[in-house]
């Protein structure tokens, strides 16, 4: 059964962003903002509701529309939002966010194009930011390594038979960040090149670029495993300060 879920706005020099969340929050599960991809018809915060039930088990989730979709200002406008007044916008929809629901950071979880988004925000905001999850992200070497550095928890989920996300793309992931873990339904024949993957094993359908969609268990089991390596750096974190 889908879950209910609150909408709100709020204004950013960018313009106005639309959100959706729980009515109730749970203190004691971890904040996540989920960023879906660029498609303007195809994607926006509504995408995530078939996944909705499971992922509040996990997370208390803020399903974001970036600008231009959903019901963010611009949706109504043909002209794409450049990604970086979406990721301005964006860094200051999470202060909102941190300080409306008192949150001492948050995690990322961003597809395709909004994997690229969350890499950049988590550069501009990495004191804010405590982990990320990347599905299928459309990412290079550039990119990645504004990341060199990164301490936190990272985790990709990909198809072996994306026609659109190429292998290259989880080898920038992998050099830059050694304590990312990949997971992929299906082995491409390069897998053996990595380390820390999990195999899951992959039906007999055609290629997808929508992972957590065609496999929803896989996509929620990595996700779980995602939020308790955040849970685990996170306790490990107020040790040292101990």
């Amino acid at each position: 059964m889908e879950i209910v879920l609150q909408s709100h706005f709020v204004k950013t020099s960018s313009g106005e962003f639309h959100f959706e969340t729980l009515e109730n929050l749970d203190e004691t599960k971890p904040f996540a903002i989920f960023i879906h991809g660029g498609h303007r018809e195809l994607q926006n915060a509504r995408y995530w509701q078939p996944l909705s039930e499971k992922i509040q088990l996990l997370f208390n989730p803020f399903f974001v529309d970036l600008l231009g979709h959903g019901e963010s200002e611009f949706h109504d406008s043909p002209d794409p939002i450049p990604a970086e007044r979406q990721i301005i916008g964006l860094l200051e929809l999470i202060v909102h966010l941190q300080t409306t629901y008192t949150i001492g950071a948050l995690t990322l979880v961003g597809r395709s194009y909004g994997g690229y988004i969350a890499m950049k925000i988590a550069d501009e905001l990495s004191h804010r930011i405590n982990g990320l999850f990347l599905i299928a992200p459309a990412v290079n070497s550039e990119i990645i390594s504004l990341l060199n550095g990164w301490k936190n928890p990272v985790s990709v989920f990909w198809d072996a038979h994306d026609p659109v996300i190429n292998i290259s793309n989880f080898s920038y992931i992998i050099s830059a960040l050694p304590q990312a873990k990949l997971y992929s339904v299906g082995s491409p024949a390069s897998f053996n090149t990595f380390s820390k993957y999990r195999v899951f094993e992959r039906p007999e359908v055609p290629g997808t670029h929508i992972p957590e969609r065609e496999f929803p268990n896989y996509f929620l089991e990595a996700l779980e495993e995602f939020r308790e390596d955040v849970l685990t750096k996170f306790r490990e974190t107020l040790n040292d300060v101990k």
